[in-house]
């Protein structure tokens, strides 16, 4: 906006109401700007109650069973067979080390050909799994 009155042109936004027959521009602008300001406004509030509203339908929907988020790229039960693999020889791998070999974190995933945060993310999924089998 200011860009625009910076260079001395002017915005006619169509679905705004017109203000061309206040003589002040000023003034002209002072109100434009103010019903700018107000649109804007009620956009964000209503962005923010449609997430708040999303988030709720969401809640429903764990609690009746009908959602469950997406599947996980690396997991027991990912779609992809060669990422199931890989996170089946990760959990292997992470046992061993576990249970005293040596193995980092770092060469676990240079020999599954992953990245150091695809081995957390499947180690932190295994972790919750395992709390989960827990209870």
């Amino acid at each position: 906006m200011e860009a625009i009155r910076h260079k001395g042109a002017t915005l006619n936004i169509l679905n705004l109401p017109s203000f061309n027959s206040i003589e002040d521009p000023n003034l002209r602008n002072l109100i434009t700007n103010i019903i700018i300001e107000l649109y804007k406004y009620m956009a964000q509030e209503e962005r923010e109650t449609i997430k708040v509203r999303q988030r709720q339908g969401i809640e429903i929907a764990k609690r009746q069973g009908k959602y469950h988020g997406k599947v996980r790229e690396y997991g027991p039960h990912s779609p992809n067979r060669q990422k199931r693999y890989i996170y089946k020889e990760a959990c292997r791998l992470l046992t061993r080390r576990e249970q005293g070999e040596e193995l980092t974190k770092r060469q676990i995933a240079r020999m599954l050909g992953i990245a150091p945060v695809t081995l957390y993310r499947i180690e932190k999924y295994r972790a919750e799994g395992q709390i989960k089998a827990a209870n």
